[in-house]
């Protein structure tokens, strides 16, 4: 059987004043598979990608294995190490740096991750520009380009590494409804071409419903919804 690229068992995350916020989430993702995560402000989704995110931790006694490694037992340098080479991230907002021409954008992971020289950092990342249709914006700001193109680079950053899990936060928040289904339905064939496994967090039940199962994250605990999933 396929080991599931995250497991989480038992996940509770409380803020410091003592206030509950997951209460013992029970999820695990295989590769290849997407899931989305619905719920109202304020009801979790965020503290949980962060958390899948490795960019905060659950608290002491949940379980998290991320690509077979236990999260939970990882000093902070370690876990980092971890976030840079196997997840990818896709902001609402795209979260490029505005400075930074897109080649640039995408090749940061890659030259954090360590894991490849320069020169083949630049390789993979014009690559990842390409199978994104956008190879010719490389040298382009994103000040220079559209709200679906600058997505498009946000996802080709986020695949570059070749990630084993892509976390997005409202990826199409920001874009009109034909953009949004072109850049989700490129975001959907390359994880399952890669056997990535995909995250996504939204409120919009359309984007929702292309994915292979949907849950919703209600009073910090979190239940698959039949009627959406494909």
């Amino acid at each position: 059987m396929v080991e599931p690229t995250f497991e989480l068992k038992g996940a509770r995350r409380t803020l410091p004043g003592g206030t509950s916020i997951l209460q013992g989430i029970d999820l695990a993702v295989h590769p290849g598979e997407s899931i989305a995560v619905v719920g109202r402000s304020g009801s979790g989704k965020s503290t949980l990608l962060a958390g899948l995110g490795l960019l905060s931790s659950f608290d002491h006694g949940s379980h998290f294995r991320l690509v077979g490694k236990d999260v939970q037992r990882m000093r902070e340098r370690q876990s980092a190490r971890l976030r840079a080479r196997s997840i990818g991230f896709v902001l609402q907002n795209s979260g490029l740096i505005d400075h930074l021409s897109a080649m640039e954008n995408v090749r940061m992971p890659l030259l954090h991750s360590r894991l490849v020289s320069p020169q083949r950092a630049k390789a993979l990342a014009a690559d990842a520009l390409a199978r994104m249709g956008i190879a010719h914006l490389a040298r382009r700001r994103p000040a220079k380009v559209s709200g679906g193109e600058r997505q498009r680079i946000a996802i080709a950053r986020a695949l570059a590494i070749n990630p084993r899990l892509i976390l997005a936060d409202e990826p199409t928040g920001a874009l009109d409804e034909h953009t949004g289904q072109v850049v989700l339905a490129e975001m959907l064939s390359r994880v399952r071409e890669a056997a990535a496994s995909l995250v996504v967090v939204t409120h919009d039940h359309e984007v929702a419903g292309q994915m292979d199962r949907v849950f919703r994250l209600e009073h910090g605990t979190l239940r698959q919804l039949q009627g959406l999933t494909r």
